[in-house]
């Protein structure tokens, strides 16, 4: 080995028109070694990410894979150089299966150009179950909760033999039990002397996992620290630029007046008799494992489904849950888990998007 960096991407800059996304940044990477990517929204994080993956170019600088100058022209040369991207989005088609979505684009073949099916099921087992996921290779993406999904993308980025893996907050739909099943993946893929860049929110997990910090602020390079030896405010202070002293101010409140009452609600095969208030200046959280009614039971409140039976009181009047746009009518908002398959018309403008709830 001649090279002292499996990864160098060295005084990368991209501009977009009136933007400059990134200026001259630097970034190293060594083999096994976990990296965490910090910085704020728009600090060009993911713009760094995608000129790796080959999905932007980079206007300036150059990338070092294993000590030699390479051009990333797509992401299907960056997998060939051993690079493997977990979206920050899902990149799943729903009509596909599991197994299908897996392969898509490096299928299994037999004499004659046959697709393998069963190969390619015993395979997409495998990967699932390194992420305990006990799944049908042949079940429909479209029918699987979103958490699951999650799990779908990063089970297909490990699939073939990467040596870079690039994580863009990977934790965002998951649980924690997830959340530990994929440390304890990143822990294995470690000691099998694999990379890995890790965009994180969550402060706690890039101290939990990572070795190093770069931080970016504004499209440039502000610096990297040792995990260990850096701190919270620290970190916060190089993504602000300045110092940070209150963290989180929640003000005090009277919690007296009832808002919003919940009694006995069943529905939807799994929300039974499910009771709570909530109080005027009050966050209510809801809390379970997935598959056990959390989402069920917000989307019934909104309306999109139809309880069993139950008793509602909005505002101390009876509350009958008829449809969203009732529900929207009586001031209640929905924001969906799934932002982009059911908060958003993706093809519609930013304006009309907002409108819609208006004009409903």
């Amino acid at each position: 080995m001649n090279y002292n960096y499996l990864l160098e991407m060295k005084d990368i800059s991209k501009f977009f028109p009136g933007v400059k996304a990134l200026d001259q940044v630097n970034f190293f990477l060594k083999e096994g070694e976990v990296i965490g990517l910090l910085g704020e929204n728009g600090a060009g994080k993911t713009t760094l990410m995608n000129i790796l993956n080959g999905v932007l170019p980079a206007d300036k600088g150059y990338v070092k894979i294993k000590g030699e100058k390479v051009k990333i022209k797509n992401p299907t040369e960056a997998q060939k150089l051993g690079i493997a991207y977990i979206h920050q989005e899902l990149n799943l088609i729903d009509e596909l299966s599991v197994r299908e979505n897996l392969f898509l684009g490096r299928e299994v073949k037999k004499k004659f150009a046959l697709i393998d099916k069963n190969e390619m099921n015993k395979l997409s087992e495998k990967a699932l179950s390194n992420l305990n996921l006990n799944i049908d290779p042949e079940e429909k993406v479209e029918n699987l909760p979103l958490a699951i999904k999650q799990m779908i993308e990063i089970a297909r980025a490990l699939m073939f033999e990467a040596d870079i893996i690039v994580m863009d907050e990977p934790t965002s739909s998951l649980t924690s039990e997830e959340i530990e099943v994929l440390f304890n993946l990143i822990e294995k893929l470690k000691k099998e002397n694999k990379s890995i860049i890790y965009i994180s929110h969550r402060m706690e997990e890039i101290f939990e996992i990572t070795d190093k910090v770069t931080v970016l602020r504004n499209g440039g390079y502000v610096g990297s620290k040792v995990t260990e030896e850096t701190n919270h405010d620290e970190l916060v202070k190089m993504m602000a630029g300045t110092e940070v002293e209150k963290r989180f101010f929640k003000e005090k409140y009277s919690l007296e007046e009832k808002l919003f009452e919940v009694k006995n609600l069943n529905g939807e095969k799994i929300l039974k008799d499910i009771s709570f208030d909530v109080k005027k200046g009050e966050i209510l959280g809801v809390a379970g494992l997935m598959g056990s009614g959390r989402t069920e039971l917000l989307e019934t409140i909104f309306g999109i489904y139809s309880p069993d039976s139950g008793d509602l009181r909005l505002n101390n009047q009876e509350y009958k849950i008829k449809s969203p746009k009732h529900a929207i009518n009586k001031g209640i908002a929905y924001i969906a888990e799934d932002r982009e398959g059911k908060g958003l018309f993706l093809d519609f403008s930013l304006l009309k998007n907002i409108y819609l709830t208006y004009v409903h």
